[in-house]
């Protein structure tokens, strides 16, 4: 979640924490890419509820200990919606489960 002027905060499912995804880097609204789904959603108005952006993403840029080209280094679905002038809620789903 990334809050008008806010720091973000995240929470990682149990799920995704056993996979070895444990801590979000550190982000803020400065070094989102303009052209990725919370990007696209960051720049929505903020007067009212914007169109859910989805856009594909890789585990490294998002988590840390994954290392770009790895293979911790998997795709992720990234959907991200702006809540009004609260901020943009951003969801990060694996393309793929790992058993």
């Amino acid at each position: 979640m990334f809050r008008e002027g806010g720091k973000p905060w995240w929470d990682i499912s149990p799920e995704l924490k056993a996979q070895g995804y444990e801590w979000v880097q550190k982000l803020n609204c400065d070094g989102i890419p303009e052209d990725s789904a919370t990007g696209l959603a960051i720049r929505d108005s903020t007067t009212r509820l914007g169109q859910v952006h989805q856009n594909g993403t890789v585990a490294s840029a998002w988590f840390t200990r994954v290392f770009k080209g790895s293979t911790h280094d998997e795709m992720f679905m990234e959907s991200a919606i702006r809540l009004r002038s609260r901020g943009v809620l951003t969801l990060l789903e694996p393309c793929t489960i790992r058993r």
